[in-house]
């Protein structure tokens, strides 16, 4: 089991919502992963879904500081409940302006850091837009997958290509691309990707924000799920077939040494 990572490379919409999607619909027979909002800018789950924003991320950093070895036991110091698509769904919410965010990370994301990994289930982070600054990169080094949230069209395809190749570089690959619904139906986008010599395979399709919002779906909202659980598997297959990270101390084993 390991960690999940979700995030855009060029502000493509709907990190949040596809880290959601996948946590909600995971497949059957495993424990619903934890969703910890690791977006530097803020999280909106909070908002979005009448919470309060404490206990918090805040809260599980303070855990960890305060933890000589800290695992993923500690996100139940920030941890809530919400219910999802028929599923309850752990929570660690980040606050709207996001101040808490990188001095939780530098504790929780830490070389050597065990808290984003748990051994007996999965952990999805969202970590929003990826820019050179982000304090989310040693989350991309440690996650056993990073689907990274791109637009189905061709500005958005672009956007990725130019951006990936640099990741890449810096990263093994452990990557896959979600769609949020556009011009491309995942094969087109595919082609489109490996014909531009990028080799960062998509797993699927993005499903529609509404069924896993926080108001009641009917038949078609269920029928719509499909989308979010084709994605979540692809993602958790995607993930079990790369191999095992090794955390050791003072490294991130996921990045390139120098």
């Amino acid at each position: 089991m390991g960690l999940i990572a979700v995030a855009s490379m060029a502000g493509a919409q709907g990190v949040t919502t596809t880290a959601l999607g996948l946590a909600a619909c995971w497949p059957e027979g495993e424990a619903v992963p934890v969703l910890v909002e690791c977006d530097p800018s803020g999280g909106d789950l909070a908002a979005r879904w009448n919470l309060e924003v404490r206990p918090g991320l805040a809260e599980t950093g303070q855990a960890a500081a305060a933890t000589d070895q800290p695992g993923p036991e500690v996100l139940t110091a920030g941890a809530q409940q919400i219910e999802v698509a028929g599923r309850d769904v752990t929570v660690v919410c980040a606050s709207l302006g996001g101040a808490e965010v990188a001095p939780a990370l530098a504790v929780l994301a830490a070389p050597g850091s065990k808290a984003m990994h748990d051994p007996d289930g999965w952990i999805v982070a969202d970590l929003g837009r990826l820019d050179e600054h982000s304090p989310t990169w040693p989350l991309v080094a440690a996650a056993d997958c990073t689907v990274l949230v791109a637009r189905s069209h061709l500005e958005g395809l672009a956007h990725l290509r130019g951006r990936f190749e640099t990741l890449a570089r810096r990263f093994r690959g452990r990557f896959t691309v979600a769609l949020t619904p556009g011009a491309y139906r995942p094969n087109q986008a595919q082609d489109l990707l490996r014909a531009a010599g990028l080799t960062v395979p998509v797993a699927g399709l993005a499903g529609p924000a509404r069924p896993i919002g926080p108001d009641p779906i009917g038949w078609r909202g269920r029928r719509a799920l499909g989308t979010w659980h084709d994605l979540a598997a692809a993602v958790r297959d995607r993930a079990l077939a790369q191999p095992p990270l090794a955390i050791e101390a003072g490294t991130r084993s996921g990045e390139e040494r120098s």
